[in-house]
């Protein structure tokens, strides 16, 4: 089996895990002055805000290396040390 195959398979059960989990009503995720350092207190992501509306979708754009894939796992929980925001 292919690794691409492996990585559908489990990206096909996650999404049906999560999908059967989320029966409730939609939700609006805000975040606001977002901020995420290094070790060495260097900056990768600062004072970033922003709204995802129900329903919608949304594109981050930036160029390679601006903290956009930070940014996401530390919106959906998959990152949260060195994390700072308000609210």
């Amino acid at each position: 089996m292919k690794l691409s195959e492996v990585r559908k398979m489990i990206n096909e059960s996650t999404n049906k895990r999560i999908l059967s989990q989320t029966k409730s009503q939609p939700i609006q995720l805000t975040f606001n002055n977002v901020n995420i350092k290094t070790d060495k207190e260097e900056f990768l992501v600062k004072g970033v805000s922003g709204t995802v509306k129900p329903g919608k979708l949304i594109a981050l754009l930036g160029p390679s290396g601006c903290g956009k894939t930070t940014l996401m796992n530390t919106i959906t929980g998959l990152l949260d040390e060195n994390l700072t925001g308000d609210g």
